[in-house]
């Protein structure tokens, strides 16, 4: 529901509620997943636990084992619950200040379909009838699976789709990933004040200020072992000891591929539910990001033979993120800077040339001359980005002091003396970005040429040129960023391409 309201003679305002509820993807035949329930003990680890070997509990306690896959049901088919209590409000006011000027203001609230979280347009994970198998890791370097026998029967062989048979006990052994149960739909908070004037020559000016504000959802790693200990033990935890679940128990009970691994490193068997490998649950709640922008613009509308727009835009997008392994363990999201451009310039705009039939000069050409230079006209596109900020990964840095170079060149783009290869087994301290620290800005020229011929009242025949990067200028791409790179430091790589051109006729009617 969606209506505008005349308060006052100068004042309009619009006002709207948008209702809906989306179910979640679901299969008439119940063979989705829901779920890996991790508060749900194994009857047959708690009656008969796995032997740990010393060297793995010498880092941790002995390990409690829960874990129960939830299937569909009849009852609960889909694969989270959605909730029918989603609302969309919106509201917007227009203030006619005078005769020539108008202040805009809005708000409004947008929700991410249900269809763009689960990506249904690819076939998603149908655990139990779908499977894959692979091959044995290298011990240490030594490759454990040959060519010729890839999956050996007895010692790792090829697992076979069960369908809903192995129930509870379905991916124990394996990576697995689901979506959080009941979690609130990502939305976007949407704030927009304007300022628009009519200026001589049929000339509109626009200053808008904008701001969102976005609660979304990430990917959560629900089975990582504490990063700290990989600081303090180091090296020792890449040992291999003998695997605490080889051939443990029944297959139907155990059925993943860690049972058919003798040896797995002390490391993986440091993770809060070692009888699993990866865990991710979708679709978990944490995730923000704010963007904000001030946009001025200028627009002629069509008219004596010419057009133009002229654009500006500046914006900051910050969003939460985790600084590192150890963050993401304790779950620290901190504030970042997008490295996306912040300055952005366009232009665009069309000229008749005033030669011809119809124009202001020469419209009584003969029908030769009036073929060769009647008719044209010219549009122009021209567009220019500020760099955006380069992103580091970790580093040893030599001194702690900006990189940025007052003259830099492809070569040596930024200071790349004060960075060293990162020490093993360290956290990272140096910075992500640095404040002025951005790649090449990038601009383009596009442009188009057309000509008409009247054919008949009816028919016009256009042939037009159309020309991108019509001045074949090269845009380089960001510097190589990666410090164990023979390229760091160097800009190796264009960011645009070269001059294009096309050609077609259109023929109006």
């Amino acid at each position: 529901m969606q209506d505008d309201w005349k308060a006052f003679r100068r004042l309009t305002v619009n006002m709207g509620l948008r209702w809906e509820f989306e179910t979640p993807p679901w299969d008439t035949h119940n063979r989705l997943s829901r779920y890996l329930d991790l508060t749900d003990p194994i009857p047959e680890m708690r009656a008969n636990p796995p032997a740990f070997p010393a060297a793995a509990l010498a880092y941790r306690n002995p390990p409690q084992f829960f874990g129960a896959w939830m299937f569909s049901t009849p009852e609960d088919r889909g694969l989270y619950n959605t909730s029918a209590k989603v609302f969309s409000p919106r509201i917007g006011v227009a203030f006619r200040l005078d005769n020539k000027s108008a202040l805009r203001a809005s708000w409004s609230r947008f929700i991410t379909p249900v269809v763009s979280l689960t990506d249904t347009q690819r076939p998603m994970e149908i655990y139990g009838f779908t499977v894959t198998t692979s091959a044995l890791p290298a011990v240490e370097g030594r490759p454990q699976a040959r060519l010729r026998d890839p999956f050996p029967a007895g010692v790792n062989p090829l697992i076979m789709p069960k369908g809903k048979a192995l129930g509870r006990y379905q991916n124990l052994g394996d990576a697995a990933a689901w979506s959080n149960q009941d979690f609130d739909r990502p939305r976007s908070d949407r704030l927009s004040i304007s300022y628009q004037r009519e200026l001589p020559n049929r000339i509109t000016s626009d200053a808008t200020f904008y701001y969102n504000w976005i609660n979304s959802l990430y990917n959560a790693n629900v089975n990582q072992a504490d990063p700290n200990l990989s600081l303090i033990h180091k090296a020792a935890l890449a040992r291999n000891v003998a695997n605490p679940f080889y051939r443990y128990g029944a297959e139907d009970t155990f059925p993943g591929q860690l049972r058919n691994r003798a040896t797995v490193s002390i490391a993986s068997l440091l993770s809060p539910h070692p009888q699993y490998l990866s865990l991710t649950q979708r679709n978990t709640e944490g995730m923000r990001n704010r963007f904000r922008s001030w946009q001025l613009k200028a627009r002629r509308q069509f008219s004596a033979g010419y057009m133009f727009l002229v654009s500006y835009t500046y914006d900051r997008e910050r969003w939460l993120e985790f600084w590192d392994d150890i963050a993401e363990y304790a779950r620290q999201f901190e504030w970042r800077d997008s490295p996306e451009t912040r300055h952005r310039l366009s232009m665009s705009g069309t000229l008749e040339l005033p030669f011809g039939k119809g124009r202001r000069l020469l419209g009584s050409l003969p029908r030769v001359p009036e073929a060769v230079i009647g008719g044209w006209s010219v549009s122009n596109i021209f567009t220019w980005n500020a760099g955006s900020l380069l992103t580091f990964g970790q580093m040893t840095l030599l001194q702690d002091i900006n990189p940025t170079l007052p003259n830099p060149t492809r070569d040596r783009y930024f200071d790349t003396s004060i960075f060293s290869r990162p020490e093993p087994y360290t956290r990272r301290t140096n910075p992500k970005q640095y404040d002025g620290l951005r790649g090449p800005g990038r601009w383009n020229f596009d442009t188009t040429m057309s000509k008409s011929f009247p054919l008949t009242e009816r028919f016009k025949l256009e042939f037009r040129m159309e020309a991108y990067n019509l001045t074949n200028s090269i845009m380089w791409g960001n510097p190589n960023t990666s410090v164990t790179s023979s390229l760091f430091g160097r800009i190796t790589s264009q960011a645009n391409r070269g001059r294009e051109l096309q050609y077609c006729a259109r023929l109006h009617f």
